[in-house]
């Protein structure tokens, strides 16, 4: 079938499109050229593990939406429908104008749920920032719009939690629109039993993420002021506020390291501009600005002696042509996954913006520098491992794409951490956004700690089960009766060795329990959750062998070594539909609900299920 990119009208052969001249692109999806609702789908725009997003119009008036489709059967589970929606719950609780609109949500005929959405033109504010340092105006009435946005969604009790520059949308004519509320917390959901985000969770993404996130403590509004503040620091002075090659380092670096005052980075950086960041910056929630009203007051007097040259409006057209190249470099096979192909011509470079302006009506009081953060005494904190933490990767598109590094359902129905591999620039390897929402209940909190060094390892073409004797030893050292429950492996090449080198997010993590220490105390409630110091990590990455113990709730089951190895794991994935050729993939063995061990397989970005350990 062939189908046109621009109208969505679909033949049996190539050509032109007689509608608008478009060249007719072949297609296996069945979705391209259906009807979704009151819209024809036109294109794929983007994919993850959780779902697609596709551009579709309007046939009888031409607008264009983006539309969102989770590619999973929701009666295997519910729960995973109503996260779907939470977005959009959330979005139009808030309904704000820089807030990303959700026009509709309902199902398909084969019961997927879908999400439609605006569609914007433009660029994220992360391609502003690939050519260097804004201007100091410009940038700040920018996140003063975000920050009108993030205050009506705190009043509404609903955190964004993971703020950063690729969920920043910037217009044509210059204006925001914050998008992805895909792990926004709302209040009301906050402390609900079961609920899909609940203490210990790590969400967000290491590099603009809060201290109180990076440590798996509960976020409230002020998380997200912190990630404004980093985002006006890499704004300001064209660098990342903090950066390391390890998550750990990263992650440690929020939660202990004081940041570098941006204006020793950039001159003519006002004073309560400095001060403005560093105060959204501090460590403790309570020194930094406890809403975002506050915060955008200090901002806006902090810009008034900026000259007329700061408030230059930015060239939207080079930010999205850069973005478009970037991801057309990132897209599989070469291929842009760009909706449609913006021609500069049309676009505004954006209004001339005064010399000051106002911010959601608020107030101004002077900003002052909070006091610099005390050095922790506990030394260097455990925040998280790759294999254990939960972080949203991006899928960044010229339409408001959203992170479908989620979790998927099994044939059996059961969620398993997916997305962990994804291709393109994010950090850190994606888990489930809500938790590591799989069978064992594993939050994966981390106690603080420094882990102890291992011996050192092949890291371009580690053997997982060579190894394993050695991290059974490892573990014996913190736990002589540890046994092991569970692994996760990234980096996977198809013929099961490990490649560690090339990205920070591949590792591989053995998890082994303390009978002896999973007991629990005396007196303890028999109804009451009991979650001890019982877990032994044993951890291989690109810098080599790590080890710890870690608390959680102690009812993981033992397993036995699998019978298969990864490439015979990886073998029969393909036979289940998996792509083929030099790709990666995550796999990890865990315990069913029986107990019994199985495989969760991740080939992105098409692939990702259960494998019965069968060999």
């Amino acid at each position: 079938m062939f189908v046109c990119p621009e109208c969505g009208r679909s033949g049996s052969a190539g050509g032109f499109c007689t509608e608008d001249g478009a060249t007719m692109a072949e297609s296996a999806d069945p979705l391209l050229g259906s009807l979704v609702g009151s819209y024809r789908i036109t294109r794929l725009a983007g994919f993850g593990a959780m779902g697609a997003v596709y551009m579709a119009v309007h046939p009888g008036i031409g607008s264009r939406v983006a539309i969102k489709v989770l590619n999973h059967d929701p009666s295997r589970s519910p729960d995973l429908v109503d996260r779907f929606f939470s977005e959009a719950r959330a979005v139009n609780l808030i309904r704000h104008e820089h807030i990303v609109n959700v026009l509709d949500l309902a199902q398909l005929p084969d019961g997927r749920p879908y999400i439609v959405m605006e569609y914007l033109d433009g660029a994220p504010l992360s391609a502003l920032f690939e050519s260097g340092p804004m201007p100091l105006g410009t940038l700040a009435r920018i996140l003063g719009e975000v920050l009108d946005a993030l205050g009506s969604a705190h009043e509404k009790g609903v955190v964004h939690r993971d703020l950063k520059p690729d969920n920043l949308y910037v217009t044509p004519q210059g204006h925001v629109k914050v998008l992805d509320f895909g792990i926004a917390k709302l209040r009301s959901e906050a402390d609900a039993p079961g609920s899909g985000t609940r203490t210990g969770s790590l969400l967000g993404t290491p590099h603009y993420m809060s201290p109180e996130q990076a440590l798996s403590h509960r976020a409230d509004s002020r998380a997200d002021l912190y990630a404004i503040g980093v985002i006006l620091f890499e704004g300001v002075t064209g660098q990342k506020l903090f950066d390391a090659p390890a998550l750990f380092d990263l992650l440690r670096k929020h939660v202990e390291e004081p940041p570098r005052s941006p204006r020793s980075l950039r001159a003519n950086l006002p004073e309560a501009y400095d001060a403005a960041i560093l105060r959204a910056l501090q460590k403790d929630p309570a020194n930094r600005f406890q809403t975002a009203q506050e915060f955008a007051s200090a901002l806006l007097e902090a810009t008034r002696t900026l000259p007329d040259s700061e408030w230059a409006p930015v060239s939207m057209a080079g930010a999205i042509a850069a973005a478009m190249a970037s991801r057309s470099r990132s897209s599989s096979g070469g291929r842009s996954t760009a909706p449609m192909e913006q021609k500069p011509s049309k676009l505004s470079t954006g209004p001339t913006i005064p010399s000051a302006g106002t911010y959601g009506g608020a107030s101004i009081p002077t900003a002052t520098a909070a006091p610099p953060p005390k050095k922790s005494s506990m030394g260097y904190v455990v925040a998280a491992i790759a294999g254990a933490v939960v972080i949203i990767g991006l899928l960044g598109f010229a339409v408001v794409v959203f992170a479908f590094g989620w979790f998927v359902t099994s044939d059996s129905g059961d969620p398993s951490a997916a997305g962990r591999a994804r291709g393109g620039p994010q950090p850190i390897a994606a888990r489930d956004p809500d938790l590591d929402d799989d069978d064992d209940d594993d939050d994966d909190v981390l106690l603080p700690g420094m882990p102890k060094a291992g011996p050192k390892v092949d890291v371009k073409n580690f053997d997982v089960w060579a190894f394993f004797p050695e991290a059974e030893r490892i573990s014996k050292t913190h736990a002589a009766d540890a046994r092991f429950v569970r692994l996760d492996a990234s980096g996977v090449r198809a013929n099961g060795s490990v490649d560690l080198t090339f990205a920070m997010t591949n590792n591989v993590l053995y998890r082994f329990r303390s009978p002896s220490l999973s007991v629990r105390p005396a007196g303890h409630p028999d109804n009451a959750p009991f979650r001890g110091k019982c877990y032994v990590y044993v951890s291989v990455g690109r810098d080599g062998v790590q080890s710890y113990l870690t608390e959680w709730t102690c009812d993981m089951p033992f397993l036995p070594k699998p019978r298969c190895s990864l490439a015979q794991i990886w073998k029969q994935a393909e036979a289940r539909g998996a792509p083929q050729g030099n790709l990666i993939g995550s796999l990890g063995y865990w315990a069913d609900p029986q107990g019994r061990g199985r495989w969760n397989v991740t080939i992105a970005p098409k692939f990702s299920g259960w494998v019965p350990d069968r060999c």
